[in-house]
């Protein structure tokens, strides 16, 4: 070791050798593999920090402490998509006593709810599993 802390120049050159060779392998695939395998990656380090938040997450106003995976995910906006999914849209917009609009689901689009609801029809599955599955196929496709 040339320093405190610091690896060996050995050890340096294996990792970056061994890097250059996924790289030269990696450029073999097709440009979709590509870039399919690159946004993989990118949902198992997201996979991975929600665990990690969730695991510290505290009680909060949407759920108990260290919420499950798929119980974590389920809120913000998800929330009111899946709110979408079982209400649908209130007839008139809600608002406060002073007239003023309150949150609602009008701010949300009816595209992601409608085709989870088709899958659902589909295959039985519940909104808590189908709606991160959709969601992540769609990144892939997009």
């Amino acid at each position: 070791m040339s320093g405190l802390g610091q690896r060996p120049a050995g050890l340096r050159t294996l990792l970056a050798s061994e890097l250059r060779c996924w790289q030269l392998r990696m450029a073999r695939w097709p440009w979709w593999a590509q870039v399919c395998s690159i946004y993989a990656l990118a949902r198992l380090f997201s996979l991975l920090v929600f665990l990690a938040v969730a695991r510290q997450q505290g009680p909060s106003p949407w759920g108990g402490a260290h919420p499950a995976y798929l119980d974590f995910i389920g809120i913000w906006d998800s929330a009111w998509y899946e709110r979408i999914y079982r209400e649908g849209y209130p007839e008139q917009i809600p608002r406060s006593a002073d007239g003023r609009a309150l949150e609602n689901q009008w701010a949300f689009y009816a595209l992601f709810p409608a085709l989870v609801r088709l899958l659902n029809a589909l295959t039985g599955l519940e909104w808590r599993v189908l709606a991160p599955l959709l969601a992540t196929a769609a990144g892939f496709v997009a």
